[in-house]
């Protein structure tokens, strides 16, 4: 395996977290400019409701990057390369699996029997 091999993906993933990064400072600063009047006690609150809201191009960000990402992953998967050095692989674990897997842990701290109904 060789750098090169890996390029492709490597700028696919770059992009696809500043498409995600960028998604969400565009929600920060929505939420910063709307709530800059009021009092600080409701700022938060504001805040909070403001980067919910979804805006929207905001799917369309998210859906890119995400399909960026997958190219990437089909590029590692055509140069024979392990997908545990796929940097678009690692994205998608780190943003998506692990959040799933905390929720089953939590889940399972409780009571193994309501494992079943969780949803992936």
């Amino acid at each position: 395996m060789t750098d090169r091999d890996v390029a492709a993906c490597v700028e696919l993933a770059h992009i696809a977290r500043i498409l995600l990064r960028t998604n969400a400072a565009a929600k920060n600063a929505i939420a910063n400019l709307m709530a800059a009047p009021l009092p600080p006690e409701d700022i938060a609150f504001v805040a909070q409701l403001i980067t919910r809201i979804p805006l929207g191009p905001s799917e369309i960000v998210v859906a890119t990057a995400r399909a960026m990402q997958l190219a990437g992953i089909a590029s590692c998967i055509a140069d024979d390369l392990p997908l545990s050095v796929c940097p678009c692989y690692r994205d998608i674990l780190d943003s998506e699996v692990k959040p799933m897997l905390t929720r089953l842990l939590r889940a399972a701290e409780g009571d193994w029997a309501d494992l079943g109904s969780l949803s992936a």
